[in-house]
């Protein structure tokens, strides 16, 4: 008997640690499409049937990220095509002391991003001009993007813009060959390259990190 009871203990021990597994809540799973909303909660497309007009769409999932975090694209890219950078003699038409002193409006674009499109004060700073390697992100995983930004879009079209079409989006990224030229990639093909600075066909789209649960990224 005295080798029987602990033997029983260690049987009830495990079961007890078996259940526990078995009951804790499932991990989160997060995808590329998936929709954060402007609190920074993050719901499936699937599941997104009407828009909060005080909670609206902030971003979409681009890709889960190695340090836990998601990269997320906002939900309207720039109403025009812009230059990453214009000519000298352009500048005396632009305003003092704005964004439009730094000689980029593909910059000023991303840099007053916020205050243009998100609601949310949280949320105010950290978004800029994806890199080039986060553009072949975009474009992968653009299908889902693309579900899930037409579905906002014919809820509201002013919310977001309609998908990411075929138009050629500028990167963050410089050119190595030259200062005066930065890499884009057109959504048509993939194709990738760089060009001047001054080339005004190309659109501008703006990303930020969120933590994975949806708060604030550190």
């Amino acid at each position: 008997m005295k080798k029987i009871i602990p033997f029983a203990l260690l049987i009830l021990l495990i079961f007890f640690k078996t259940e526990n597994i078995e009951s804790s809540p499932a991990s989160v799973s997060y995808s590329a499409g998936d929709i954060i909303l402007s609190d920074g909660s993050i719901v499936k497309t699937k599941d997104f049937n009407d828009i909060d007009s005080s909670n609206p769409p902030m971003a979409v999932i681009v890709e889960l990220q190695d340090d836990e975090t998601v990269l997320g694209l906002g939900v309207h890219r720039s109403e025009e095509p812009l230059p990453w950078e214009i000519d000298e003699t352009a500048q005396s038409d632009m305003q003092p002391n704005t964004a439009e002193s730094e000689n980029s409006p593909a910059l000023v674009f991303v840099n007053t991003y916020a205050k243009t499109y998100v609601s949310n004060d949280d949320y105010a700073s950290g978004w800029y001009m994806p890199d080039i390697s986060e553009l072949h992100a975009i474009y992968d995983n653009r299908k889902a993007i693309n579900a899930s930004l037409e579905k906002i879009y014919q809820l509201d079209n002013n919310a977001s813009m309609d998908e990411l079409g075929t138009n050629w989006y500028w990167a963050s990224t410089p050119s190595k060959t030259s200062d005066d030229y930065a890499w884009f990639m057109h959504f048509f093909n993939g194709y990738a390259s760089d060009c001047s600075k001054n080339f005004t066909n190309v659109h501008v789209l703006a990303v930020r990190k969120f933590q994975a649960e949806g708060s604030d990224a550190a």
